[in-house]
């Protein structure tokens, strides 16, 4: 299982639960499978000016037969547009991936 970070800002759009069925549907394209997921609001300071984030904690699992690991800047990349496309889908605004 691999864990991941990803940032996005807050909109008045984000529910957790569509959220959660996008990420389902889109990880699965990949051969991963959501295991779990929170979120969690913040701010950011941003120069002089405060950033309304929303934190959210992706764990996912392969479940392709070949063994993939995230560490592999190639496989992570692959992940990370997955997610990406994701969250165009629900027309959130992405900040950052980890």
């Amino acid at each position: 299982m691999e864990n991941l970070k990803l940032t996005i800002f807050q909109d008045e759009k984000f529910t957790g639960y569509s959220l959660e069925m996008e990420m389902k549907k889109m990880l699965g394209k990949i051969n991963y499978r959501l295991v779990s997921m929170s979120f969690e609001k913040v701010q950011q300071r941003y120069v002089f000016k405060k950033l309304n984030l929303i934190d959210i904690d992706l764990t996912i699992e392969d479940t392709g037969t070949e063994t993939r690991d995230l560490s592999d800047l190639d496989h992570f990349e692959s992940v990370a547009d997955i997610i990406i496309e994701g969250l165009e889908n629900l027309s959130l605004e992405f900040y950052g991936i980890e």
